[in-house]
Formats: structure tokens, C-alpha cells, sequence
């Protein structure tokens, strides 16, 4: 996606270099509507191009809400961690 963000959108350009899919370095995105009490899984990259791409997360669920919002890298282990990560840029959290 690029321009403009839809209401209740968060957009993110995301560049990633991980130990392969969703099982083993994990890219996540969390929510809280609580100050962070509890948090919400709301994304999950399975991206391992080492290319820049925009991500769009609806949050059309939480509208009128108070959130808070996290990125989470997570190894998961300490084998094979000789990759780039997760970058993360122009984080836009539309109304």
C-alpha cells in the first residue's frame, strides 16, 4: 500500500533478514487497550526478503480506543543468529 492511510490504520515500511518464516525469529506486532496490562497479537511478518515494503495493519477494531502499540522482534533461540533483524520506518497510526 502507499499514500494515503485508510481510518484506523497502522503503516509501517518494513525491511527484514530472519531465520526462516514464523517459527524461528519472529516478527510480531501487539496492541493494548488497557496501558499494557494485556496485549493483543494484531500482525505477524512470515517476510524474509531483505527488501523495503509497506505494511498495513487495519485497526478498525479499536477504533475510538486508547491503544498502545508494540513491535516485538524474538529470537526464539541462540542458534543461527547471524542475520540482519527487523528495520522498521515511518510508523503512521491513522485515525
Amino acid at each position: 500500500m502507499t499514500g494515503r492511510s485508510e481510518v484506523g490504520e497502522l503503516t509501517f515500511w518494513s525491511w527484514e533478514q530472519t531465520e526462516g518464516g514464523t517459527f524461528y525469529d519472529r516478527r510480531l506486532v501487539y496492541i493494548s487497550t488497557n496501558n499494557g496490562a494485556t496485549w493483543t497479537k494484531i500482525f505477524q511478518s512470515a517476510d524474509n526478503t531483505s527488501l523495503w515494503h509497506q505494511v498495513a495493519v487495519s485497526l478498525s477494531a479499536y477504533a475510538g480506543s486508547t491503544v498502545k502499540i508494540k513491535f516485538v522482534l524474538d529470537t526464539v533461540d541462540s542458534i543461527a543468529n547471524s542475520y540482519g533483524g527487523w528495520y522498521i520506518d515511518d510508523v503512521v497510526v491513522a485515525p
